[in-house]
Formats: C-alpha cells, sequence, structure tokens
C-alpha cells in the first residue's frame, strides 16, 4: 500500500475566490437550456493523490458500495458523491454514467440529457452503451413531463441526507483505512483547487466518521464554492448544537456564520439597489 500524507483535520476554506463548480439542483426546474460551461465541470478531469493498484481498488469498490446503498435509500445527494469519488478514482465512462444517473433522479433532467449525449460520443462497451442511451432516453421523457405538468416533486434535502444516522454501512474494521484513504483525497484535491471533489470527498468521508472535524471541512468546502452557501450556514448551525464540539470547532463555525452573514447582507444590498435602479428606469 503507498504510504499517505498525514492530513490536516480541517480542510479550511481560505482566502481563495469563487470556485468553478455545477450546483446539484438547478435554479430553475424548467430550464430548456443549460450552460456549456456547467456541462464542461461535470465532464472535467478529476484530480487524484496517487495510490498503488490495491488501495486503488480496495477504495474504489467501497465507494461504489455506498454509492449503490445511499441510492437504495433514497439519498441521491449523498450517492451522487460516492459516485463522483468512485469517478476520481477510476475514471471511466461507467463511473461518471453513475454519477449523472444520480443528477437525473436529483431533477436535473436538462442537464443529464446534456451529459447522456457526450458520454455516447466516447468509447464505451456494450453494456454502458446501453445504460447511456436508455438514460438519455429517461432524460427525453422527464423532460417532456416537466413541460406539461406546473408541478414538481419534492426537493431533496441535502441537510438531512448528510446528518442522518447510518449513512455507512461498511464493517467497522475497515472504517480507519477508508477514512484516512478519503481525507487523504479531499485535502489533495482542495490543494489542487478542485474544491467541486473536495466537497464530495468530505462528504463521504463525513458521513463515514461522524466528526465533527469532517463535517466542517464539508462545510468549509462550500463555503469556498457558494460563500453564501445555505448548506454551508445549516452545518456551521448543526456543529453549534452537538455534544463533544471542541473551542476550536465551535470558534470555527462562529466565525463562518460571521462571513456567511456579511455575504448575505451584501447580496441583499445589492439586489435592493438593483431592485431601486429599476423603479426608476421603469417609470
Amino acid at each position: 500500500m503507498t504510504a499517505l500524507p498525514e492530513v490536516l483535520l480541517i480542510a479550511e476554506a481560505g482566502d481563495v475566490s469563487v470556485g468553478e463548480h455545477t450546483p446539484r439542483y438547478e435554479p430553475s426546474w424548467f430550464f430548456e437550456e443549460i450552460a456549456q460551461e456547467m456541462i464542461a465541470q461535470c465532464l472535467r478531469p478529476r484530480v487524484c493523490a496517487a495510490l498503488d493498484d490495491e488501495a486503488k481498488e480496495w477504495l474504489y469498490k467501497r465507494l461504489v458500495t455506498q454509492g449503490h446503498e445511499a441510492n437504495r435509500r433514497g439519498y441521491h445527494f449523498l450517492a451522487h458523491s460516492h459516485f463522483e469519488c468512485a469517478y476520481c478514482v477510476r475514471a471511466t465512462p461507467s463511473e461518471l454514467l453513475s454519477s449523472i444517473n444520480m443528477r437525473l433522479r436529483l431533477g436535473q433532467c436538462t442537464l443529464a440529457k446534456n451529459l447522456y449525449e457526450r458520454v455516447l460520443q466516447m468509447q464505451l462497451t456494450d453494456a454502458q452503451l446501453e445504460v447511456a442511451e436508455r438514460k438519455l432516453q429517461e432524460s427525453q421523457d422527464a423532460i417532456a413531463r416537466r413541460e406539461v405538468s406546473a408541478t414538481q416533486g419534492r426537493m431533496e434535502d441535502e441537510l438531512e441526507q448528510l446528518i442522518a444516522d447510518g449513512s455507512c454501512s461498511l464493517p467497522a474494521a475497515e472504517l480507519p483505512r477508508l477514512l484516512q484513504l478519503m481525507r487523504a483525497q479531499g485535502h489533495f484535491a482542495n490543494q489542487q483547487g478542485d474544491f467541486e471533489s473536495a466537497q464530495m470527498w468530505f462528504d463521504c468521508t463525513f458521513t463515514a466518521s461522524r466528526r465533527n472535524a469532517d463535517m466542517l471541512s464539508a462545510a468549509n468546502m462550500r463555503a469556498k464554492l457558494v460563500p453564501a452557501s445555505p448548506v454551508a450556514e445549516a452545518l456551521y448551525k448543526h456543529l453549534l448544537t452537538v455534544d463533544g464540539v471542541s473551542e476550536k470547532e465551535r470558534q470555527m463555525a462562529e466565525t463562518k456564520l460571521q462571513q456567511i452573514a456579511r455575504e448575505k447582507s451584501i447580496i441583499s444590498r445589492e439586489h435592493n439597489s438593483m431592485e431601486y435602479g429599476s423603479a426608476f428606469t421603469d417609470r
């Protein structure tokens, strides 16, 4: 097994610009088009810290197992995170398809359609081709249903899935190695500037460890991607209610909440300024 460097307990957001990412929900359920940048972000080459073949296969199998378990429970945010991490470890169309499938289950049918069309341009096995063509049709059917229906199914609760008990079904004896490998990948992705992948890794790590430090890392990556992230805000607030929070963790959560409050205030002022200007323009 390849020796892994010692990693920090908490991945910091730091003073950086907002990272590129494709949200796991659409701003509108009725989008007819998706920005090409969002599609390209989903298809970007992933970063992965060096692992030997045995460690890579070991980690990959457990990520896929957890992804399927989350999907079975209807936790499609978590399933997406696990399949995304599996794709980081083994970048083949199979893992990419699993990731796209979870976006489709989350209601992103327009984005999924575009992604399936791009996957169909890749070199695929017969089994992968069958899945891609079938899922493309499913996404097209979902778009058609959305166009004729004014209602939309209940949006899944990302926070609820992250903090739910029993999210990891792996044997306890496997957890120390799994957590070491996942944390190392999360910190590596953060260092490489792929904050979206880092968020996914820390989501997976936290649901397996239930450690406050991993929850903070997952929240910090969200705040790095979206400075006023409502999910990051909810995670910081949740952390302040759980037992066993260290003073350092509490201070970090409170500091991050203050930063989010400032970002929300800036957004609110900009929005009010635009509305004020529009009121005079329309007269």
